[in-house]
């Protein structure tokens, strides 16, 4: 997909002009190019299939500017994906095979959308998936968007899209007290977030005093939001203007033009 194909410029996108690979050869599987999810600055991510299934192939960021910090970010995510490994839910990470790509397991399913009501027993279960990744001692920091959710086909939740997330290894200092007050804080806002989903999508399911309760932002969210908020609103109004559909959801929300 190049820059004009999409109508974008092409410095807004992570692979430039140069077009995604229509065919891919991993681990011995000829994985063809399925649909476009997102390209945006950041990342590329499509699904590839063979008659074995889909899979998710993200790729970094690319260029001598910015080229470095795809790598560090995907490093990071394929990190966080074998902390998690093993959890329904969590797509499996099958390969990173060059720095800045990785592949995981593809989950049938769509990203959650503000607006919409979810089924009866998903956001409990949302919850213990949640719940379930804290025990790994992870936050995921991004939970603010619901389109980094997926419904699955099954009725089932499951976490995608683990850029920003937070891991300290105990063995680098992260059993330490400073280390565990800043996960334990950042789990914090993780349910504040799933609160503020719940008032959103399923407000039926709350009381008057649970609904006061997830209005009330942990001091680590509050801060990131003063300290974020201008930043955001300012690159949101410049990307207004050179790229108008810029505010599409993530990376299982759409089918990139």
């Amino acid at each position: 997909m190049s820059g004009e194909a999409t109508g974008r410029p092409a410095w807004l996108l992570a692979l430039g002009r140069r077009r995604p690979a229509g065919e891919l050869r991993v681990d011995g599987r000829d994985l063809r190019l399925e649909q476009v999810y997102k390209h945006d600055f950041f990342a590329h991510t499509a699904r590839y299939g063979d008659e074995r299934g889909a899979v998710l192939v993200k790729r970094a960021r690319r260029g001598l500017a910015l080229g470095w910090l795809g790598r560090v970010v995907t490093w990071h995510e394929a990190r966080i994906y074998r902390r998690l490994a093993g959890l329904d839910g969590i797509p499996r990470l099958l390969a990173s095979p060059a720095p800045g790509v990785l592949l995981h397991e593809h989950l049938a399913g769509r990203a959650l959308a503000w607006g919409e009501r979810t089924p009866d027993g998903f956001l409990e279960r949302l919850e213990e998936l949640v719940a379930r990744v804290h025990a790994r001692d992870v936050a995921i920091v991004d939970l603010e968007k619901p389109g980094n959710v997926l419904l699955g086909d099954d009725g089932s939740p499951a976490l995608f899209d683990f850029q920003l997330a937070w891991y300290w290894p105990r063995n680098l200092g992260g059993g330490l007290a400073p280390a565990r007050w800043l996960l334990a804080e950042m789990q914090r806002g993780d349910r504040y977030h799933l609160g503020k989903l719940r008032r959103r999508l399923r407000p039926d399911t709350l009381s008057s005093d649970q609904i006061a309760a997830s209005r009330r932002r942990p001091g680590l969210v509050g801060l990131a939001t003063r300290l974020f908020d201008p930043v955001r609103r300012l690159r949101r109004r410049f990307l207004r203007r050179v790229e108008p559909d810029h505010d599409a959801p993530g990376e299982r929300g759409r089918i990139a033009r």
